[in-house]
């Protein structure tokens, strides 16, 4: 079993002599590389993905990055303009009468 928190080395899995890194990790990986894309995107715009005001844009995008905070994503440190753009998505009237309940009770499995 691998133990949370090895290192990256301790995290592959010797498949036909050929080391894996594991799928979790390769997810966090391209979850990373995704959350840079938005970052820099947004430092050259306003405060939403596409100009000064919400789009469609926002509209598509905000889920998927709402259930990756839910499930432990942090923005705060590495992507504040992101970090910046999701707290203002999620005070909005329609995210707040849309969010489900039990996400407003609770930070997600990992503590937020």
């Amino acid at each position: 079993m691998i133990e949370f928190g090895a290192s990256l080395e301790d995290r592959t899995s010797q498949r036909r002599g050929v080391a894996q890194p594991e799928p979790r990790h390769q997810a966090y990986r391209k979850l990373h590389a995704e959350m840079a894309h938005w970052e820099r995107h947004l430092q050259h715009g306003g405060d939403y993905l596409v100009g000064d005001r919400m789009t469609l844009a926002d509209v598509a995008v905000f889920p998927s990055i709402a259930f990756a905070v839910r499930t432990g994503l942090t923005l705060a440190k590495r992507c504040p303009k992101a970090g910046a753009w999701y707290e203002r998505m999620a005070a909005r009237p329609s995210v707040e009468a849309s969010w489900p309940p039990h996400w407003r009770q609770s930070e997600g499995p990992d503590g937020g």
